[in-house]
């Protein structure tokens, strides 16, 4: 069973996105913030890690940075939505730093499903 990383700093989106992913018949590791999930990356690394681009501190772009320069293999499926001011120049930017893909919030359980499947296939 695949394992995946999900960052994400909204409580109540991150069990939302654990669920739908647990229900998908992976295992996931929620953490609250990008250094949790450095510090989970380093403890054992996952299959896939799930990141949220904005976040308070260590943002979902350096931490994609960070996993390329420590992890390049890993694949990385950035999220944000997609209408907040300047979000499609940040997108643009994940894409370029190495996320294998993006997922627009509010997220669709399908549609992160098939990214999953796609990202963890590469």
């Amino acid at each position: 069973m695949p394992t995946i990383v999900v960052v994400e700093p909204d409580e109540e989106g991150r069990t939302a996105i654990q669920q739908l992913l647990e229900t998908a018949g992976y295992e996931v590791v929620p953490v609250e913030n990008a250094g949790a999930a450095l510090l989970q990356l380093e403890a054992k690394l996952p299959d896939l890690v799930v990141t949220e681009l904005y976040m308070e501190g260590m943002d979902g772009l350096e931490l994609i940075r960070a996993v390329r320069r420590e992890w390049p293999l890993l694949p990385v499926v950035s999220m944000t939505l997609g209408d907040r001011p300047g979000a499609t120049d940040t997108i643009e930017f994940a894409r370029l730093l190495g996320a294998n893909a993006f997922v627009q919030k509010p997220i669709r359980g399908p549609r992160l499903k098939e990214l999953v499947e796609i990202a963890l296939a590469s």
